[in-house]
């Protein structure tokens, strides 16, 4: 028979289920994986010619394919104690709500930081900061947002209706004064979970979330300073392009950029910036670089997608070095993307 308070908790997922609204709810769901590790193949063509006259003759173009492979190789869990004692069994299930509500948003909001991570430091990176509007994170204009949004609509097969914004509270909080944002004062609560649709701005519709990255840090690697140009080593998918401005602390402070500087150029693994200082050689230097922004996305949501469980699993078993169980309430997911389909947009980091 199975355990009952497993059953409470279910009985409750299945509900918190059909009412979250994350950002991994508002891009392409797929479907549910079938297990860690399943890829699913997303078909790609490439762009193909048209000619100027149909009645003429010419060479048959073939047809590149490809696939985005998507996997699902996400697997986020809550691991929680649960007393053992007879009472806790049922409790009316007063427990049960707690536990699965709290762990259900937990896990979406988990979800939510790496799918926007993944849009910012990887669709929305190159070296030349292509896919970023407002890279120095100058308060919001209009131009910045409608450059934003014409960055997208520009690319072929890109329909209003999919893109949307999901921006983080300081990033709406700035932009109030502009004449094409509009709140949405007069919505009723739905009673979704998860990020609130709060307004449009020019008809592209503003999801809130604190999942977007503010103030976000990099780890150094390694410095140089040599003619006031200090070259900043860190690993790989970084995110950091020209233009944004950063801070950066060291354990020395030789090297230290106390006021918020603008990136001169940036590779794979290195970080330009100037900085008046005496040179310094080639040095191990474990430091944080802060980008001094916050980062939101305006994604074309129908190039986004998401395999996810429908709603988290759960386990209880005994957990043996106690007199107590232990619940796991985990979610199996993956994603995948096309670059060039998320725009990048900066913004201040504080008001």
């Amino acid at each position: 028979m199975a355990d009952a308070r497993e059953k409470k908790v279910l009985s409750r997922l299945a509900d918190l289920a059909g009412r979250t609204n994350y950002v991994v709810d508002n891009v392409s769901n797929l479907r549910e994986p079938l297990g860690r590790g399943d890829i699913i193949e997303i078909p790609s063509i490439a762009d193909l010619t048209v000619e100027s006259d149909g009645g003429a003759t010419a060479s048959i173009q073939s047809v590149t394919t490809n696939v985005l492979s998507l996997q699902a190789n996400n697997h986020p869990a809550i691991f929680a104690e649960l007393p053992a004692e007879e009472s806790y069994q049922n409790m009316d299930g007063a427990w049960a709500d707690q536990v699965a509500q709290q762990a259900m948003l937990q896990l979406k909001n988990n979800m939510d930081s790496t799918l926007v991570e993944y849009l910012i430091k990887t669709l929305g990176y190159d070296a030349s900061a292509t896919y970023h509007n407002n890279v120095a994170a100058d308060a919001l204009t209009a131009s910045d947002l409608t450059g934003t949004i014409a960055s997208l609509m520009e690319l072929g097969g890109v329909i209003e209706s999919n893109l949307a914004f999901f921006m983080h509270p300081f990033a709406v909080a700035s932009m109030q004064s502009i004449s094409g944002w509009q709140p949405n004062g007069t919505e009723a609560a739905n009673g979704d979970l998860g990020i609130r649709r709060v307004g449009t701005v020019y008809g592209i519709p503003v999801f809130q979330t604190s999942s977007c990255l503010r103030r976000r840090t990099v780890a150094s690697n390694n410095i140089a300073l040599t003619s006031n140009v200090l070259t900043i080593t860190v690993d790989a998918g970084h995110g950091i392009v020209p233009g944004q401005k950063i801070t950066f602390d060291t354990d020395t402070a030789a090297a230290d950029i106390t006021s918020a500087t603008a990136v001169t150029s940036v590779t794979a693994t290195t970080i330009v910036v100037p900085l008046t200082a005496s040179d310094i050689s080639s040095t191990a230097e474990v430091g944080a670089i802060t980008v001094e922004s916050t980062e939101s996305v305006l994604a074309d949501v129908s190039q986004v997608f998401v395999a996810q469980q429908v709603m988290p699993s759960t386990r209880i078993v005994p957990y043996t070095d106690r007199t107590s169980d232990a619940l796991q309430v985990s979610s199996l997911w993956g994603y995948v993307g096309r670059q060039g389909r998320v725009r990048v947009l900066n913004s201040p980091p504080t008001l």
